[in-house]
């Protein structure tokens, strides 16, 4: 095995995710510890004002770009950078040949939304109370400016204009972004549909002894490479899926990828996204024949988002005057309104395709997951508003909603739990994997370079 796959899955134990202020701290120490070989310095600003920095790393020809945080409710990734630059720092041979920019944090406002769960108990009820999550719009993995297949996207957020800076000035071979769902496996996005490649990936997780993810990938018209791998779509392709659902792409799509960034005007660097579970459950991963087809689970889960709808959409509509005291989660809870209320609607053909238990199950647990996250940002923000003085009738119904909600939350919760019991997965397997995987990618670019 090589050697920088070794120490990349060599992990001792986590019992917490980094907060903004730690990956900054420990950043900044490794860079001031090696003067010699890494560099800390900023690339960007966030929208509300805090800093967006860069680690670099070494000084090979191969560069390799990081992105930590693409989404805020993801922070495996910045645990993954911890130990990857650690590690990197402390053995000249798992850095020869690479230069790495490692972007630890690079949405500092929605990630301190999340610190709340940061540190456990790692329930389904405990994240979701101290979730966030922005709609695609605000999302930094999904605004990248975008041209072609008819679209014409060019509204990057400061956090995206960052991410491009380090890449326009990296110029980078390979680019990883570190993301993570919720339930379920280990599953991956790459450039290209090469076997040997998915091969190795999938070969990390079994070492690592974290489970592959065998139901529908989350991006619209991913095309598998074997189990778990999936070959990413660009934004015009993902736009084209949607139109023949009958969907506007335009209500979804924001932007492109960091994939579709870097390989814009013809560029060749190759891309990867490792995705991770918080919580593991074998249906995830099983293959057999659930019985039922794939309409007759889509037609149930939309039922699902449906329920979610109809329990939220009026009173948040009622209220939405009042929600002006905190107009980021205001905005969350809108995003995901219109997008439950997209997932809602059955599909206009049933399809008669037997559907495996990984997709019955995956289709079921979005259900649950989507209506945890949406109802625990919507009481935060029932919350924000100030109690009730004498004569404000509008925050005495806000009162009585945050109370209903409430009970709404803990049966939700009570759901989600006997559905799929929230069964954690160390952290330091899920850093494992996206570390060794990352490995493996270099490795891979290395000696198709010739430097390995």
């Amino acid at each position: 095995m090589d050697a920088l796959i070794k120490a990349a899955e060599q992990v001792a134990p986590i019992d917490r995710f980094p907060t903004v202020d730690q990956i900054r701290a420990r950043a900044g120490a490794l860079a001031d510890a090696h003067p010699d070989i890494a560099r800390f310095d900023q690339v960007g600003v966030s929208t509300k004002g805090e800093p967006i920095e860069r680690l670099t790393i070494g000084d090979g020809p191969i560069h390799v770009l990081v992105i930590g945080m693409p989404h805020p409710n993801e922070p495996i990734g910045m645990a993954t950078i911890d130990h990857l630059a650690t590690r990197l720092c402390a053995d000249d041979a798992v850095r020869e040949g690479v230069t790495w920019h490692f972007l630890p944090c690079v949405d500092p406002d929605g990630t301190r939304l999340n610190e709340g769960w940061f540190a456990g108990p790692f329930t389904r009820e405990h994240y979701a109370r101290h979730f966030y999550r922005p709609g695609a719009e605000a999302q930094v993995e999904w605004t990248f400016p975008y041209e072609g297949g008819g679209l014409s996207l060019n509204s990057p957020m400061p956090e995206t204009r960052a991410v491009m800076k380090a890449i326009d000035e990296a110029k980078p071979d390979l680019v990883v972004s570190l993301h993570n769902g919720e339930f379920g496996g280990v599953f991956y996005y790459v450039t290209d549909d090469a076997p040997e490649f998915a091969d190795e990936l999938r070969s990390v997780a079994e070492r690592v002894g974290v489970p592959l993810y065998l139901g529908a990938p989350d991006a619209p018209g991913s095309r598998p490479v074997g189990d778990a791998v999936f070959v990413l779509p660009s934004a015009a392709e993902i736009a084209a899926v949607l139109t023949a659902e009958g969907i506007d792409p335009g209500l979804l799509l924001y932007g492109g990828s960091s994939m579709d960034y870097t390989r814009r005007d013809g560029g060749d660097g190759d891309s990867l996204i490792v995705e991770l579970p918080y919580w593991s459950d074998a249906r995830a991963c099983d293959q057999s024949d659930s019985g039922r087809t794939h309409g007759e689970v889509a037609a149930e889960s939309a039922v699902g988002h449906a329920a979610t709808v109809a329990a939220l959409s009026e009173s948040f509509t009622r209220l939405r005057p009042r929600f002006d005291v905190d107009p980021v989660l205001r905005d969350a809870c809108q995003a995901f309104l219109h997008v439950l209320g997209t997932m809602a609607v059955a599909p206009r053909e049933a399809d008669p395709r037997p559907a495996t238990v990984a997709e019955a199950f995956t289709s079921a647990d979005w259900v649950h997951g989507l209506r945890l996250r949406l109802t625990g940002m919507y009481l935060r923000l029932l919350a924000a508003v100030p109690a009730p003085g004498r004569g404000e009738g509008d925050d005495i119904d806000v009162r009585t909603e945050l109370d209903r909600v409430e009970k709404l939350f803990q049966g939700w919760c009570a759901d989600a739990e006997a559905a799929a019991p929230s069964v954690p997965v160390p952290i330091h397997k899920l850093v494992a994997v996206q570390a060794g995987a990352t490995a493996a990618a270099v490795v891979r670019r290395l000696k198709a370079a010739g430097h390995a």
